[in-house]
């Protein structure tokens, strides 16, 4: 750490072990007060404790100490998350950052990886639609300070495809409904066909009809924006195992003639395409990995659920593709219903498994909370 030369450190304090670590501070920070200063906040290195210091000596000019918890309970989880916390302290006003951890108690390639990972997805800024779309500096070089460089390097080069798909996945999602419509999601689609070297294929509305597709056309019916089914398939020159990934894929999604009220905070309802977003950033990050011995495929049957005179009724009657007659008594139960024909058309692909991504129910996270995802399968090895 002595011999480094950037001027933003994130560092990673234990609890318990304040002294020691701030003395080995001391040596490199140029500040007689730092043990006072540290004091005087109440900083014990708590895990999600942070406290940023600007330094007006010496080569280093702002510390951002951030807690780790108890050395004796430190998992690879807290360091992903202490580190998040310190770009998103300096992230879009500094260029290189430093880290030092305690990686030690770690294998340093896994550890690289954390925080790799938890550098460039905090550090992400989606300003594709702000009226000033100049974005704050970015964050360009990161060093793993105490760390093999070597090490670093190999395992970032894997991390960089992920943080690739989870920003496309991002911006899917944040793209507001009369950008990202069913069209434009086909389009998306496309181009991650074009430039990863997909197979691809985009039913319309007449193919999705051939096919007996009545549970997702119905949905569909309320909208002027036609439906999209989308199936990407990735595969490798060896697969042994078929994978399918599908995701919801409601582009708007108003509740239909139940339409959504009071606190069902429509004007989210975007969101409902979260999904589909992720199985495409999947399909992103796996076409660029490119796994051996697997094929994968991802399906998302795109539409909007709207209002018009032939939008589908509380009441109606339909059959979906495997000839299932299904009453709709609440028409905003429509991601069962477009899921129902790609659950249908997923399983004529005679996969090893399916899985199946929907922001299904406002009622999950109602039991779950923000920070948890509902999970159901009958395969407890697949939920591993």
């Amino acid at each position: 750490i002595n011999e480094w030369s950037g001027s933003v450190l994130i560092a990673g304090i234990l609890e318990g072990k304040i002294e020691g670590q701030v003395n080995l501070f001391k040596t490199i920070i140029k500040d007689t007060f730092l043990s006072k200063r540290i004091n005087d906040s109440k900083f014990e290195g708590k895990i999600n404790q942070k406290l940023s210091i600007e330094l007006i000596e010496g080569k280093i000019k702002k510390v951002i100490f951030v807690g780790l918890g108890k050395a004796e309970t430190l998992r690879i989880d807290d360091l992903r998350k202490a580190a998040s916390i310190g770009t998103r302290q300096v992230s879009g006003y500094e260029t290189k950052l430093g880290i030092f951890f305690p990686w030690d108690a770690f294998e340093p390639s896994l550890a690289a990886c954390a925080v790799g990972e938890a550098v460039q997805l905090s550090s992400m800024k989606d300003l594709r639609f702000k009226s000033e779309s100049k974005g704050p500096t970015p964050i360009d070089e990161v060093d793993l300070i105490g760390l093999d460089t070597k090490t670093t390097k190999s395992a970032i080069a894997e991390i960089n495809p992920i943080c690739e798909g989870v920003k496309f996945a991002r911006e899917l999602v944040s793209a507001p409904p009369n950008v990202l419509t069913p069209y434009q999601m086909a389009k998306e689609a496309e181009k991650l066909a074009t430039d990863y070297d997909l197979d691809l294929k985009i039913l319309d509305k007449k193919e999705c009809q051939d096919q007996g597709m009545g549970a997702y056309l119905a949905v569909a019916k309320g909208s002027d924006l036609d439906p999209k089914f989308i199936h990407l398939k990735y595969s490798s020159k060896t697969a042994k195992n078929k994978v399918v990934l599908i995701g919801k894929g409601l582009t708007f999604d108003s509740g239909g003639y139940n339409l959504k009220v009071g606190a069902s905070q429509i004007e989210k309802m975007k969101y409902d395409m979260g999904g589909s977003a992720s199985v495409l950033g999947a399909a992103r990050a796996i076409a660029e990995l490119k796994p051996n011995d697997i094929e994968v495929h991802f399906i998302v049957a795109s539409c909007e659920n709207m209002i018009n005179g032939s939008a589908l009724h509380p009441g109606d009657i339909i059959t979906a593709s495997n000839g299932k007659t299904i009453e709709v008594n609440n028409t905003d139960a429509e991601g069962r219903l477009t899921l129902a024909d790609a659950l249908v058309y997923a399983c004529k692909l005679q996969p090893n498994a399916i899985v199946d991504l929907a922001t299904l129910t406002g009622a999950c996270v109602i039991a779950l909370g923000d920070e948890i995802a509902g999970l159901w399968t009958d395969n407890d090895k697949l939920s591993g």
